[in-house]
């Protein structure tokens, strides 16, 4: 028996205290090696918080296998289902296609949550029935292959936003359990819990391990980043709260301003991040230089958050006004 649920969170949902930025399209992902604990064969249920960055995008959640295969997608506006979140198979003789439409709403986050019972497969978005439908279609077995978060493995789907308490599991899950458990941070030890990323990582690029937190199956479900050497990146507002100017001079000029400002670190900063008082991701760029030029004169005057990551993944973080 397996369980899936995926967790997408809307505007009164929020991240735990950490989550994982993609950003490069068609490069970052976090990637699970082959382990047939992640087989979806039986009853499951996958469980995610999501931020998309562009709702008209075909936005990738994950996959397996290189063609075709096992995918969790929004389509966005694509001709091919558009505006549906979907899962689908293929590499059987017979398919399975579980889409319910949905429209989603630019940097709001979600919690999407996909389970499957028997033949029934049943989507929740904040705990909220978004639809059901039946398949007696077998599953084939991709367990061989790496399971990929983030991204489609031949390329051209990928995700672009925030992710955060992503979690797999082989049974499937009952909408109170969905509802308050799941809705939370969970402890590791739940009964058919096998995967679970709380995302409580720092840092930025290809190569860090993104811890697996279900005690079942431990350090054999550990994932790692792929992209480059600044994305994706990892934010932990705990972390950043704490580290705010911390063995880092920072400077930001003219502050207030009218839209263009220049932040400079004393060390050369990677990834520049900012948002409005609701949290909502308003600019985000990479730079290479130590100094930063940021134009928000097409944004609202008002009270706006930076979060500057520099060469040594040490996070700054700061309050600039825009008069």
């Amino acid at each position: 028996m397996f369980c899936i649920a995926i967790l997408l969170i809307s505007s009164s949902i929020k991240a735990q205290t950490n989550y994982v930025t993609f950003t490069n399209s068609g490069v970052d992902v976090i990637q699970v090696p082959p382990n047939n604990a992640l087989n979806f064969q039986g009853d499951f249920t996958i469980s995610l918080k999501v931020r998309f960055d562009d709702v008209t995008f075909w936005n990738m959640l994950f996959n397996y296998a290189t063609s075709g295969g096992l995918e969790f997608s929004y389509t966005g506006s694509n001709s091919y289902n558009p505006q549906t979140l979907q899962f689908t198979t293929d590499g059987s003789s017979a398919n399975v296609t579980h889409a319910q439409p949905w429209q989603p709403i630019n940097n709001t986050w979600y919690h999407i949550v996909l389970s499957k019972q028997g033949s029934v497969y049943a989507t929740y978005i904040n705990n909220v029935l978004l639809g059901t439908s039946s398949s007696a279609a077998s599953i084939p077995n991709f367990s061989s292959q790496n399971f990929r978060i983030g991204n489609y493995m031949s390329g051209g789907l990928y995700f672009m936003g925030n992710m955060d308490e992503v979690s797999i599991w082989n049974i499937a899950l009952s909408p109170t359990f969905i509802s308050t458990t799941l809705s939370n941070p969970l402890l590791g030890n739940e009964s058919g819990l096998i995967l679970y990323y709380n995302m409580d990582t720092i840092g930025a690029g290809a190569g860090i391990v993104v811890r697996n937190k279900a005690l079942s199956t431990g350090s054999a479900l550990n994932g790692i980043t792929v992209g480059t050497s600044t994305t994706p990146y990892f934010t932990s507002l705990t972390t950043a709260v704490r580290l705010v100017n911390y063995n880092t001079k920072t400077s930001i000029y003219p502050n207030p301003s009218n839209g263009i400002f220049s932040i400079t670190l004393e060390n050369k900063i990677l990834n520049i991040e900012i948002r409005n008082i609701l949290g909502e991701r308003i600019y985000t760029k990479q730079i290479s230089s130590n100094d930063n030029h940021i134009d928000l004169s097409g944004n609202p005057k008002g009270v706006y958050f930076y979060q500057a990551t520099d060469e040594h993944s040490n996070i700054t973080t700061g309050k600039i006004i825009l008069e």
